[in-house]
């Protein structure tokens, strides 16, 4: 499943970039219609990207977990492997065997869960930056519903001085 989120988290962002593009105002002097139109529009798109964010921030999540989780793994492991050679004699036959030594035994000993915690930091690295990208592309989308707005209450303030 973890080797599928990265391509489901590239699929959120090509989404998000999509629907980010693609709806302008009307040239001219636009109708009050059709700014309403194109403000039900932005908010369609609107809600889709709330909804790629929610996903996202849900699959990040777990991601940190997960990673925090290897993390620890990892770091008990060694912590063990570090423990055993440490009670083993320093003196093996006529070979000595320094600290150094001992430490890259806990290593290697540990490897596996090493290479899992580096493999689920990646992944939690993807994961933060498909958030920031569809947070980016939420936040200015929001801001052009905004500025709808904002043109919609100035049409209606406009007609009102008219009357």
């Amino acid at each position: 499943m973890s080797q599928d989120i990265p391509v489901v988290l590239a699929a959120y962002i090509d989404e998000a970039q999509a629907l980010a593009r693609g709806i302008e105002l009307p040239p001219g002097v636009p109708a009050p219609v059709d700014i309403v139109e194109l403000l039900a529009q932005v908010r369609q798109r609107l809600d889709r990207l709330e909804h790629l964010l929610a996903a996202v921030i849900r699959i990040r999540a777990r991601a940190h977990r997960a990673a925090n989780a290897a993390k620890a793994a990892a770091s008990d492991a060694w912590d063990k492997a570090a423990m055993r050679r440490r009670s083993a004699p320093v003196q093996r036959g006529d070979e000595y065997y320094s600290a150094r030594e001992r430490d890259a035994e806990a290593n290697l000993a540990s490897l596996d869960l090493i290479h899992a915690h580096r493999a689920a930091a990646e992944l939690a690295q993807h994961c933060d930056e498909a958030h920031d990208v569809i947070r980016l592309h939420h936040r200015g989308f929001d801001n052009y519903r905004q500025d709808i707005h904002a043109i919609l209450r100035a049409m209606t303030f406009e007609h009102h001085l008219e009357r």
